[in-house]
Order: structure tokens, then C-alpha cells, then sequence
């Protein structure tokens, strides 16, 4: 970081290469000449293909494992080091925290495999911990295209309540606008001039996880356009047979209790 501040001062310097410190793409947001750019790769199971182009915006992965791979690793080491991080990722964080860790927007992976899905094992051990799960209601990560239904969404919901419990499963819709995409209705404060209101930058996203197709119209929930929609949420849970005080405690008691432990 330190270096990235001298070079931008005005050393001569036009690039700095930098792998595995992610946090220092934060330096293009503070610094007014400072770009970020990473070079394309396309990851496919435990394959990487280098794409040898440039483009804008930071990486959104690391591929340590795969460029092991390709010095010549052996397998057995590489095998071994997928689980490990398998087991970093899913868990290091709930063992270390001292309060309830939450998923605020995401989806069970056992309902519809997705890369941004959850799974079973996951959604335990936050409960376990005494946090919650957000489930979203983007169609393209609850099932298989881009127009979905409420039902789709509370499958979700279901299998998650028997999975994690009632206390521990919530409405994290992650979409606040009409669309395309999942950008906001309200506009940004001058101070975040990151996107113009009314625009959405998938900088940064991997191409299969962008869920914006060529018009508005391509995704869609029906049942749910945006926060005055709501209601259709609160009726969907009642229609697969949801009690009162269940639905209030997915609604917001359960967000609630959370905060109210971590931030008192």
C-alpha cells in the first residue's frame, strides 16, 4: 500500500504488479490517478485458461491452486490443498468469532447448485454459531434461468428452516430496484460516485455470475419488482404453511435478535 502511494506521487513509475493482496485494489478509490486493471482468465472446474488480455477493474479470484497445477504440483498435493481450502472458506471464520456470523443474500446449493449457493454443511454451523441465512430472491441463483417465481424462492426457505432452524432463516432479497440487474431505486450521495443513479458496474464479476441480461425484461421474479412487493412475500411464506409468529421471526425478529446481540 505504502509503495502504491510513493509511485502515485510522482516517481515515473506506470505499473505496479501485485498477487494475493486484494485490499490494495481500495488504493483506486483514494488515489485520483491511480487505475485498476488484471489480466482475463476463464476457470472452468479445476481447469484455468489464460486469456492474455487486459481489463478494467480488479480480479475476482485467486487461482493459487490452479497456477500450482501448471509448475507441475502433483495431484495429491493439489487435491489436498482444494479440501483445505474448502474447509478455510466454509468455516474459519465461525470458529474465530466471538459473535453470530451471518450469510445476509444468498441460497441453499443443495436446492440449486450455484457458485454464490451455500451449503448444508455451511448453513448448520451458522446456526450453530446463532446466525442467520438472507435468502435471496435473484432467479438466476435460485433456479435454472432468468425468470423465476416465489415459489422457487420458498424452496429455499423450506429446506434451510429444516436444515438451520426457524430462528435462523431471513429474507436477504438482494435486489432494491425495478432492474435490469439489482441496482438501486435511490440514488448514490456524491460522496460514492462508484455508479450514476439509474446504472449498474458489474466490474469485478465473473461473467457467470452477472445476472443483467440484454433488457430489463430478461430477469425476472414474478411476484417481486421491488420493495413494494413485499407483501407477496409475507403471503407466499403463509401459502407453504408457515404459522404467524414463524413468519414474523423470517420477516425481521430474527435479524433483530442477532443485532441486538452483536451491537447491543
Amino acid at each position: 500500500w505504502a509503495v502504491s502511494e510513493e509511485l502515485h506521487a510522482g516517481k515515473g513509475v506506470k505499473t505496479l504488479f501485485a498477487t494475493h493482496y486484494h485490499q490494495l485494489t481500495d488504493v483506486a478509490k483514494i488515489l485520483d490517478r491511480s487505475v485498476n486493471c488484471h489480466m482475463q482468465a476463464k476457470e472452468d472446474a479445476h481447469e484455468l485458461t489464460l486469456l492474455h488480455r487486459i481489463a478494467e477493474g480488479p480480479t475476482d479470484a485467486s487461482f493459487g491452486i490452479h497456477v500450482a497445477k501448471m509448475a507441475g504440483v502433483p495431484e495429491e498435493v493439489l487435491s489436498r490443498a482444494r479440501k483445505v481450502l474448502n474447509n478455510l472458506e466454509e468455516g474459519s471464520t465461525i470458529e474465530v468469532s466471538k459473535t453470530p456470523v451471518v450469510i445476509t443474500h444468498s441460497a441453499s446449493a443443495s436446492v440449486f447448485k450455484h457458485d454464490r449457493g451455500k451449503t448444508d454443511k455451511l448453513a448448520k454451523a451458522i446456526a450453530d454459531n446463532g446466525g442467520f441465512f438472507g435468502v435471496v430472491i435473484i432467479p438466476g441463483f435460485i433456479q435454472g434461468s432468468n425468470v423465476g417465481n416465489l415459489d422457487n424462492w420458498a424452496e429455499h426457505i423450506e429446506h434451510l428452516v429444516n436444515v438451520m432452524g426457524i430462528d435462523h432463516v431471513c429474507i436477504g432479497t438482494d435486489k432494491m430496484g425495478p432492474g435490469p440487474g439489482t441496482e438501486s431505486l435511490f440514488e448514490y450521495p456524491v460522496e460514492m460516485p462508484f455508479s450514476k443513479p439509474g446504472e449498474f458496474s458489474w466490474q469485478g464479476w465473473q461473467e457467470k455470475h452477472r445476472v443483467n441480461g440484454p433488457t430489463a425484461t430478461d430477469i425476472k421474479l414474478e411476484g417481486y419488482n421491488d420493495f413494494t412487493d413485499w407483501p407477496n412475500l409475507t403471503i407466499k411464506l403463509a401459502e407453504r404453511g408457515f404459522n404467524e409468529e414463524e413468519i414474523k421471526k423470517m420477516l425481521g425478529l430474527n435479524y433483530l435478535r442477532v443485532f441486538e446481540e452483536v451491537v447491543g
